[in-house]
């Protein structure tokens, strides 16, 4: 939708796009986080009292929503930091069909 301009289901051509997609936390009622796609636990810069300091990172997306069907396509932000996430060896795994069509493994 974001690249076509057109829904896939049923080609409407407008759409919500929610910039800055969020889920509520189930712990504390008023804090809100980032849905995103994966992340991992990477180095801040920073020492603590066991060591280098960790922070999770999550590859955030934004959705596209079809004002007529409500179908909904995500799409990465951020995507140097999803191939960060490939080069950490977090379960991000790049899968190249460019030359071979064969089954996913």
């Amino acid at each position: 939708m974001k690249n076509s301009s057109s829904c896939p289901k049923c080609e409407a051509k407008v759409f919500y796009r929610i910039e800055d997609v969020k889920f509520p936390n189930p712990e504390y009622a008023n804090l809100f986080s980032p849905f995103g796609l994966t992340g991992f636990r990477g180095p801040t810069g920073e020492q603590g009292m066991f060591g280098e300091k960790r922070a999770r990172l999550i590859v955030e997306v934004e959705a596209w929503v079809c004002k007529g069907c409500g179908f909904t396509e995500f799409y990465v932000k951020d995507l140097e930091l999803l191939e960060r996430c490939v080069s950490e060896g977090d379960g991000v795994l790049i899968v190249d069909r460019s030359t071979d069509a064969g089954p996913f493994r």
